[in-house]
């Protein structure tokens, strides 16, 4: 009997696993345009990213394409979940967090307290909105001898100079 022989043909697909490389989203600001794209790698183009648990902030959506957008009209701490799914039907899900503050605004009564000369004085700046903590500097101008500006905004110290002094402060806040 003759040898036979016989051949098939096969094919090999190597699948890359779907990864999603989003990074920490950044804070939003109450009634300012927000627009954040997600991104993933491996796994079969095209994404479809979709909403799994969890609230976006209000005024915000989510696009099919990954496109987290809108004009914020609450603040808070928002916590979810975003599931991508490849078109092979492989997906991840990531839990993502969006800060949105309202916006930054001294609040200390003006004017301050006068300082006396030879007294000990004390005064505390006060802020609200934004994403505290906050840092207070001068912006221009000097404080009169013997008194600083924390970076916690507390004026204090014991007045050395009798005088007008003119000066600016200027408050920070940690993430916006």
């Amino acid at each position: 009997m003759p040898q036979q022989s016989q051949d098939i043909a096969l094919v090999t697909t190597v699948v890359t696993v779907l990864t999603n490389t989003t990074g920490p989203l950044p804070n939003g600001l109450v009634g300012t345009l927000y627009s954040v794209t997600l991104s993933a790698s491996g796994g079969a183009i095209p994404y479809t990213w979709s909403l799994s648990t969890g609230t976006l902030p209000t005024g915000l959506s989510l696009s099919s394409a990954g496109v987290i957008s809108g004009t914020p009209t609450s603040s808070g701490t928002f916590s979810f979940q975003v599931k991508v799914q490849d078109a092979s039907g492989q997906s991840v899900d990531q839990t993502f967090i969006i800060v949105v503050a309202t916006t930054l605004a001294i609040t200390s009564t003006s004017p301050i307290p006068d300082p006396v000369i030879g007294v000990a004085y004390s005064f505390q700046l006060t802020a609200s909105g934004g994403i505290t903590p906050y840092a207070w500097a001068l912006n221009g101008g000097a404080l009169p001898p013997g008194l600083t500006l924390s970076p916690s905004g507390l004026i204090s110290g014991t007045p050395t100079a009798a005088g007008a002094y003119n000066w600016h402060a200027k408050v920070t806040d940690s993430g916006v």
